[in-house]
């Protein structure tokens, strides 16, 4: 019975995920970029000390940042609530998600007990600036939800959790990597878009399809890595174009 329940949970909490996304990814202003992949395998090392009393998410928030320290949870969890606040334009709209108000929100996660989820992730990974993995076992497969800051310095910490759905506990995954990499950010994006568009007014004046797709090579030539984020940074910039674009389909037809 209680893994049924939990199930459905974790169905309900799935499709709240999914309509974050959809949200996040076209809020320019967005702190997040929140991606899932089903099904993946996972071979990490789960650690068996995180106390199940309804504060395990905040106690391995607690373990990273306070280099295996988990007994300040309740700080992290006063500091996840207070940044709800600080983000109010952000967490006001993902808490409408559930119909509950960005003061039903804190008053909610301010409880010592109340168990935390991708709301309280989500306030921490923007809050400490760090990227988050949680995987997530529903039977013999995983589901891999990653927390990503979008106006993330050049240097930033990686870590990973382990969400039992079976038992509604998270524990820390002891060998996850925890170094900082270099990544592109948005400033640096901001400086290669910058620079595409000098390189395209040598070639043009029109803003077209073509001279966009040249822009998009240029840009993707001075990158090595996370062309996934850069992507989705891309998309307020993009919007702007879609009318020209349809402009120039009218006048083809």
């Amino acid at each position: 019975m209680l893994q049924t329940v939990t199930m459905k949970r974790m169905q309900m909490s799935e499709t709240r995920m999914w309509m974050q996304m959809s949200w996040l990814f076209n809020q320019p202003y967005s702190p997040l970029v929140i991606r899932t992949v089903k099904n993946e395998s996972f071979t990490g090392k789960v650690s068996q000390f995180i106390d199940g009393d309804g504060n395990c998410l905040f106690r391995c928030l607690s373990w990273f940042v306070h280099k295996g320290d988990q007994s300040h949870h309740r700080d992290i969890r006063r500091k996840i609530v207070g940044h709800f606040r600080k983000r109010s334009n952000v967490f006001e709209r993902l808490a409408a998600i559930d119909n509950m108000s960005l003061d039903d929100l804190c008053a909610k996660y301010e409880t010592n007990g109340e168990f935390g989820d991708e709301y309280c992730l989500a306030s921490f990974c923007d809050l400490y600036q760090m990227e988050v993995t949680v995987f997530s076992n529903i039977n013999t497969q995983y589901h891999v939800t990653v927390f990503t800051p979008q106006a993330r310095p050049a240097s930033y910490m990686k870590i990973s959790l382990h969400l039992s759905v079976s038992s509604d506990h998270y524990e820390v995954v002891l060998d996850s990597t925890q170094e900082f990499e270099t990544a592109p950010t948005v400033q640096m994006f901001r400086a290669m878009f910058q620079q595409a568009m000098k390189e395209m007014a040598k070639m043009t004046t029109m803003v077209t399809p073509t001279t966009m797709k040249i822009m998009l090579q240029i840009i993707v030539q001075q990158l090595e890595n996370d062309l996934f984020i850069v992507l989705i940074q891309m998309v307020p910039i993009l919007l702007r174009f879609a009318p020209l674009f349809g402009e120039e389909i009218m006048m083809h037809n």
